[in-house]
């Protein structure tokens, strides 16, 4: 008898940090798993971030989630959740799943990977005993394992932090699709774009579309959040980098010129 075992490799991608994990197939042994300057850490995102997990080796049709809860399987995809912390959700809802091959038409080989967008729980990591003052912002961050499994077979575990993670979005970010011109969604008052042509003004109240803030509300990952929203005040630092656009200056006048029949022409002082 013989068997083979198809197990998929798993990518992530925060909006800041890209971790590759080799696959499960036995014949892939020599993959390259990262490449940079640095050792690869696991990415961190906060509860409740909406982020995409880049699957290699699946064959599954595009697939999104038509209502509210999310589902936590989708084309036969379910994320599973390994933490060790008591009453921690043990599966991610799905918001979407999609197929894009980087390489068609810049290579001769494909290289398809699955978008799989999900959303961290909100649930806490830590729940305080009140034995320890701060207790739960002292130490290292919590880690998960995610595992993405295909009509119930698995593949390689991938560790996550959980921490805050703060991410602008921006408009051609996987959580919206593939896709689109990247536009960083930070609006005017009115919710149009700032942008080269409607830019910013001093002194205006601008509205920055972010995620990773961590929890905001009581309400479970996958869930619609309530109706009435409720103001929620974060102090977090923010680094700005903008370009002042200052007003035209006028052109210089011509200089005045003298002249008299026997000098030159000349210009006054």
């Amino acid at each position: 008898m013989r068997t083979t075992f198809t197990c998929s490799s798993f990518a992530i991608a925060g909006f800041m940090a890209v971790l590759l994990v080799a696959s499960c197939d036995l014949q892939a042994q020599n993959q390259i798993v990262s490449a940079g300057y640095s050792i690869p850490e696991p990415p961190a995102f906060a509860a409740g971030q909406v982020v995409t997990l880049f699957v290699r080796g699946l064959k599954v049709p595009d697939a999104a989630a038509n209502g509210l809860p999310l589902p936590t399987t989708l084309a036969g995809i379910t994320v599973r959740v390994r933490s060790g912390i008591s009453g921690y959700p043990e599966q991610l809802p799905i918001f979407s799943v999609r197929t894009f091959d980087f390489c068609a038409g810049r290579i001769g080989t494909s290289c398809p990977l699955t978008h799989v967008t999900v959303q961290i729980p909100t649930e806490p990591t830590c729940v305080p005993t009140g034995q320890i003052p701060n207790e739960c912002t002292i130490g290292p961050a919590a880690v998960i394992m995610l595992n993405v499994q295909l009509n119930g077979v698995s593949g390689e575990d991938f560790p996550v932090v959980v921490n805050s993670a703060p991410h602008i979005l921006n408009a051609c970010d996987t959580i919206f699709g593939i896709g689109g011109i990247c536009t960083g969604i930070v609006t005017h008052g009115d919710g149009l774009l700032i942008k080269g042509n409607n830019p910013a003004r001093p002194g205006e109240t601008i509205v920055i579309y972010a995620v990773g803030l961590g929890t905001t509300a009581a309400v479970k990952a996958g869930e619609p959040s309530p109706s009435q929203s409720t103001k929620y005040e974060l102090n977090l630092p923010l680094i700005v980098s903008y370009r002042l656009d200052l007003p035209a200056a006028s052109p210089a006048p011509p200089p005045a010129w003298s002249r008299t029949d026997n000098t030159a022409a000349r210009p006054l002082p």
